[in-house]
């Protein structure tokens, strides 16, 4: 008689003390987004089935604790899991989420109150695909430092509803934390002087991103600025991260240089090349000059450097032809300045010098004769000037004029 009463206290504690489960539930920090600008981090809590089972949860819990000195917390927003949120038998859903952020630093508690523990209310629903339960935010304090972001077990319950009124137990699986040191995807583009003969400028973003948008409209790591203004990027990297940044591009105008390859008579010897007024230069010897003379056909490189620091560089060709050649090839002769020659019946006793308005000044003016003899010199103080070339013989002559941009020539033929 003892034996048998031992034997069923016995099974009624084992009845007592053990537990049935209801299905299995898995639980994570997922979605993860940082707003580098904000330096705001967010996740979200997400559920989902173990298996291919499904349960309904009831009344139930969720703690995680974080590292308060890596993170402060924001907000937190439910979700109304992603809208996965059938009922059976026509019952509204409604749901009730309250949450303690700030009681204890480094401490979240969230319960979850669903539609009720009515053995007929089989919702919300959940499978084995994840669903949002409700997202959280932290402000990032430190990037070097982990974030530890870890849910309780002890503390961490769910129950369900269908068929004991919400007092069974689901059973705990996977739970994973958060934490990922290396969320900090914010990032700097830097302004930018340049010279314009160096464009296209090429402006690049941080490398490895997943996604890249600029204000240009384009998707590209690395774009082509043509123009001065302000360029801005947005991106998005492997978390989710997202940063953007802008910067000033200026480009400030290079030099031109208007002289151009020349040809002269050896009687014009030394011949001299000006450098535009304003302007630095730099020749191959070293010098600075704004002038250099040249006594024999060469090749003259230079470099002009202006106001904004932006250099130019040619190279002129200076060809040296004896008196004899010299109004042969006509069509190496400059012909920058422009003149008309005004004829009447078989003569012409005028011509008429036009200066183009690049022209700043005229430092000299003649006309010389085939043998290289200056026989008239010239007042140029007009855009407009008419010489009187009546006392000239007839013949072949040069114009020759120099200007700040350079010395020019031009053959004419009087008859």
């Amino acid at each position: 008689m003892k034996s048998i009463y031992s034997t069923l206290l016995l099974l009624i504690s084992v009845s007592i003390f053990s537990q049935e489960y209801t299905g299995t539930y898995n639980l994570q920090f997922g979605n993860e987004s940082f707003n580098a600008e904000n330096e705001l981090l967010c996740l979200t809590i997400q559920i989902a089935a173990n298996d291919s089972t499904f349960f309904n949860i009831g009344t139930s819990s969720i703690l995680f604790t974080y590292n308060t000195e890596a993170l402060t917390y924001a907000s937190y927003t439910p979700i109304n899991f992603n809208g996965n949120i059938g009922c059976y038998d026509g019952v509204t859903f409604w749901q009730q989420q309250q949450w303690d952020a700030t009681s204890v630093p480094g401490m979240f508690n969230l319960t979850l109150t669903f539609n009720g523990d009515n053995a007929l209310v089989n919702c919300p629903i959940v499978g084995n695909t994840w669903v949002d339960i409700g997202e959280v935010c932290f402000y990032v304090n430190d990037f070097s430092q982990d974030q530890e972001l870890v849910f309780s077990s002890e503390d961490t319950n769910f129950n369900n509803v269908y068929p004991n009124n919400g007092t069974n137990p689901i059973e705990q699986g996977t739970v994973e934390g958060f934490n990922n040191a290396s969320i900090y995807c914010a990032f700097e583009l830097e302004d930018l002087i340049v010279c314009e003969n160096t464009a296209p400028i090429l402006i690049s973003g941080p490398d490895s991103m997943i996604n890249y948008l600029w204000n240009t409209g384009s998707s590209r790591h690395t774009i082509e600025a043509y123009y001065s203004g302000n360029y801005a990027l947005m991106i998005t990297d492997e978390h989710n991260c997202t940063a953007s940044d802008t910067m000033n591009l200026i480009i400030n105008p290079s030099p031109e240089i208007e002289l151009s390859d020349t040809t002269i008579c050896e009687n014009e010897l030394p011949f001299e090349l000006f450098i535009p007024a304003g302007y630095q230069s730099e020749w191959t010897d070293g010098t600075s000059d704004t002038l250099i003379q040249i006594t024999n056909s060469s090749s003259t490189t230079f470099t002009v450097t202006n106001e904004y620091d932006c250099s130019t560089t040619e190279l002129i060709e200076i060809i040296v032809q004896d008196a004899s050649e010299c109004f042969v090839s006509n069509s190496n002769l400059n012909s920058n300045i422009e003149f008309y020659l005004y004829s009447s019946n078989s003569s012409s006793s005028t011509i008429n010098i036009v200066i183009p308005t690049t022209i700043q000044s005229i430092k000299n003016a003649s006309i010389f004769n085939i043998a290289g003899q200056t026989v008239k010199v010239l007042e140029l103080p007009n855009e407009h000037n008419l010489i009187d070339i009546s006392a000239l013989a007839n013949g072949q002559y040069i114009l020759n004029i120099l200007t700040d941009k350079g010395r020019f020539y031009k053959q004419f033929i009087k008859y």
